[in-house]
């Protein structure tokens, strides 16, 4: 027994040529642009942070308020404390105290020049 089988083919225009083109060419600018996105998250997430270090009040012997910090040419750290200057040189710690022993609320370093300020007072 012969049976008659039907092929059908289907011509493709220029038209659905071209949308196939551009459906192809959309997906490979798509993973383009993924691997892009997740080549530049590798990269950003590569990057070193600077070590921070902690300390606590016990270690600096002053208050745990520390209001403004400034650093002088030297690399020394000063802060504005409640219970005075305190400077740090990577080492040691040193509180200055304010004179009339008020809280110290700003500070700061110009060349060799230590500047602060606190409730009436200024220098």
């Amino acid at each position: 027994m012969i049976r008659n089988i039907n092929i059908q083919c289907k011509v493709l225009s220029r038209d659905s040529y071209m949308r196939n083109g551009v459906l192809i060419f959309n997906r490979v600018i798509r993973h383009i642009i993924c691997g892009i996105i997740f080549f530049m998250a590798l990269v950003v997430q590569s990057q070193e942070l600077p070590p921070i270090v902690n300390y606590e009040p016990s270690e600096y012997k002053a208050d745990n308020q520390n209001w403004m910090l400034s650093q002088d040419n030297q690399g020394i750290i000063y802060s504005a404390n409640d219970k005075g200057l305190l400077s740090f040189d990577g080492i040691h710690w040193v509180l200055n105290p304010s004179p009339n022993e008020t809280i110290m609320r700003s500070v700061s370093a110009i060349d060799s020049l230590v500047y602060t300020g606190a409730y009436m007072e200024f220098g």
